[in-house]
């Protein structure tokens, strides 16, 4: 995609239409006639054109595309603080237009409890990232899993609008799994209980 224009300088036109008038001439009123002529032109045409690439979006710089991740929170127990995964999305450094993050197309799974901060942004420059978080709720126990399909697009008004290019894709996967607290057999507690009764009435005779 690109923009470009055409520049004439010292352009020198000669047209000599002496051809075309002879014939109308010679036709007669109310007659029709057709003449052609050479139309000439001399000078210094410069045309100058310039051009960027489409942008293209990436889960990392590396140099190639990488168009799906997958982030594991793996095992927490219920209840507890899952720390949050950090991404980044890149718009590939090259000689690119910007990158608009138009939003997620497509949801699947637990979204209700791996989720991400992401919000849309637009122009993204070639060669610069943003950084988002992955989010686990960990409220319930089970294992989770969420699937998120990002859109992308070249900034608008940055090129030819019929050559901009919308519905590149990032798949964005989360997986996480929530334990419950073992409990505490009833047998184990009341052991537990017993030994602690001890402890105190041999303190007690000690101290007598």
């Amino acid at each position: 995609m690109g923009l470009g224009h055409v520049a004439a300088a010292d352009l020198g036109f000669q047209w000599n239409p002496t051809a075309v008038r002879a014939n109308v001439d010679s036709a007669g009123s109310g007659a029709t006639a057709s003449a052609s002529t050479t139309l000439a032109w001399e000078g210094n045409l410069t045309a100058t054109y310039t051009f960027v690439d489409h942008a293209y979006a990436s889960f990392n710089d590396s140099g190639y595309l990488n168009d799906e991740l997958t982030l594991d929170f793996g095992t927490v127990q219920q209840g507890g603080a899952a720390a949050p995964l950090g991404f980044d999305i890149y718009n590939l450094e090259n000689e690119a237009t910007g990158l608009d993050f138009i939003g997620i197309s497509a949801s699947s799974g637990d979204t209700e409890v791996l989720t991400t901060d992401l919000s849309a942004f637009s122009d993204l420059l070639a060669g610069d990232f943003l950084s988002f978080l992955a989010l686990f709720d960990t409220s319930n126990a089970g294992s989770f899993a969420a699937s998120y399909t990002l859109i992308f697009r070249d900034t608008l008004g940055t090129g030819a609008s019929s050559s901009q290019q919308s519905g590149q894709t990032l798949t964005l996967n989360l997986l996480g799994t929530v334990v419950a607290p073992v409990p505490v057999p009833p047998a184990l507690w009341l052991f537990g209980s017993a030994l602690a009764g001890m402890g105190i009435v041999g303190w007690r005779r000690n101290g007598a």
